[in-house]
This record gives structure tokens, sequence and C-alpha cells, in this order.
């Protein structure tokens, strides 16, 4: 598929974690505690900056060799929802080499956890559309799906 042709897409996972959910609010929505998680594959940019205040933007940069090439990565955040403790919704995009390859939608809900006692679950639900694919997309979709798995 070709840029003329986006991949648009939905998923949802679930996560269970044993820190209550306003910890890991923070984890999100406190830039200081952002910047110690969320971090590009590659060197990173030292101009690199963390604003998830409402309506703040993230900005971060990295470069990573790849054999004898070299790939520039961008990932621009916008935060669009807070609610301290429940949700945290933001877009963010994913550039290479100066290309947009996809835009996302995220919801990041945060509930009193049924299995742990002062834990979250955690419900990160992403529409995406995939503007620069791999193949037919299907890797890119395992990249984004997995990327979150790991939360």
């Amino acid at each position: 598929m070709t840029a003329d042709e986006p991949l648009h897409g939905t998923f949802a996972l679930d996560h269970e974690l044993s820190s209550p959910p306003v910890a890991v609010y923070a984890a999100f929505a406190e830039s200081d505690r952002r910047a110690r998680w969320v971090r590009l594959p590659g060197k990173a940019d030292p101009g690199n900056r963390y604003d998830v205040s409402l309506g703040g933007t993230e900005l971060l940069r990295s470069t990573m060799r790849i054999g004898d090439s070299v790939e520039r990565i961008e990932r621009r955040t916008h935060t669009l929802q807070l609610v301290p403790g429940r949700l945290v919704v933001f877009t963010y995009e994913a550039v290479v080499n100066d290309q947009v390859r996809w835009v996302s939608l995220v919801s990041v809900g945060l509930r009193d956890s049924q299995e742990q006692e002062a834990g979250t679950k955690l419900t990160w639900t992403e529409q995406y559309v995939l503007l620069v694919m791999t193949g037919d997309g299907a890797d890119d979709v395992a990249h984004l799906r997995g990327a979150r798995d790991s939360i």
C-alpha cells in the first residue's frame, strides 16, 4: 500500500499493574517521570522535550544506525485530555527520515484493579492511520501492538 491507500485500524490492550492509578497516571502525565521511561530507539537527541501538560507538545528525536544506513526518528505527541488518576488522551505522529509513517489517537484509561489490591487496570486504546507501510502493513501493526504490550 502507498500513501494514497492508508491503512486504518484500532486495537485495545488491557494490562494489570501493581501500582495504584494515581502513580500510573503520574508516569504518563508528569513530564519528569515520563522522561524516565518514554524513549525512542537509537541515540537520543539532546534537545528532546517532554511536555505532557494539557495542550502540551512532546518532541522526541533520535538517530539509529542500521547496517550502513542511518535512520532519523521523530515522535511528536500532543496531549488532548488529562483526568488525574483516570485518563490520558493524546495524539502522536511517528516520523522516519522526515516522512510521517503513521498517526495515532490514544486513550489510556486507568481503573482500580479487581485482580490486585491497590493495583491498576490500564486500558490502552489506539486508533491509527498507517501512511507509509512496510509491505502490506501487517508488520507495522504488530510493531504498534507489540510496543504497547511492554507497558
